[in-house]
């Protein structure tokens, strides 16, 4: 496996316009065995067709509601829970748990399940120091979304990636586990609240 790391914009256009000579699929061999089949390993046209399941919900229209309905109060609520104390862990008590109940409450997870996808993010993020636990916790993902998936189809109910149409188990699954395997958000909030 050949892994190049581009820095100069051209360059970067370039990788990402030619799916053909640096393709997405060689994402499979690293994050495969862990993550299943994600959007992040698809080549066009695959890749745009999954895209276009969630695109929808993360245009102009979309963000403002999911800004004030989800991603303000629920950065208020995190903050209220430790305003008091006068001092706060921000990452355990703010960075991490944050984009994982965001992503969460997009996907429209109940609440009540949050702590459970916090524990199943943590090993998944952690999958290079603890492989077990990490495949297990993305096994109970899979089971999970699985059920929600079913009983989602049965009631007919809304959720971000469509109305069921064109989604299969691993699409949901595979969202919410890219997302909060992706430590990018969480080291970025971390950046920006010093």
């Amino acid at each position: 496996l050949q892994i190049f790391t581009c820095y100069r914009h051209d360059d970067v256009h370039s990788v990402l316009r030619d799916s053909e000579q640096f393709s997405s699929s060689t994402s499979a061999q690293v994050t495969g065995p862990m993550f299943g089949r994600t959007i992040i390993e698809m080549d066009p046209p695959e890749h745009t067709e999954h895209r276009a399941l969630v695109n929808w919900a993360f245009r102009k229209r979309g963000l403002t509601r999911w800004q004030e309905e989800l991603i303000r109060p629920k950065a208020r609520e995190l903050v209220e829970a430790f305003a008091d104390d006068g001092h706060a862990e921000l990452m355990r008590q703010f960075c991490v748990p944050y984009p994982v109940q965001v992503i969460a409450g997009i996907l429209g997870l109940p609440p009540d399940d949050y702590p459970r996808f916090l524990r199943w993010a943590m090993h998944l993020i952690s999958f290079a120091a603890d492989y077990e636990s990490a495949r297990r916790a993305s096994a109970e993902l899979a089971d999970y979304f699985a059920a929600v998936l079913a009983e989602r189809r049965r009631d007919g109910r809304w959720h971000v990636l469509g109305d069921g149409s064109g989604v299969v188990q691993r699409d949901l699954y595979s969202a919410f586990l890219a997302a909060v395997a992706d430590k990018s958000a969480i080291h970025s909030i971390r950046a920006a609240s010093r």
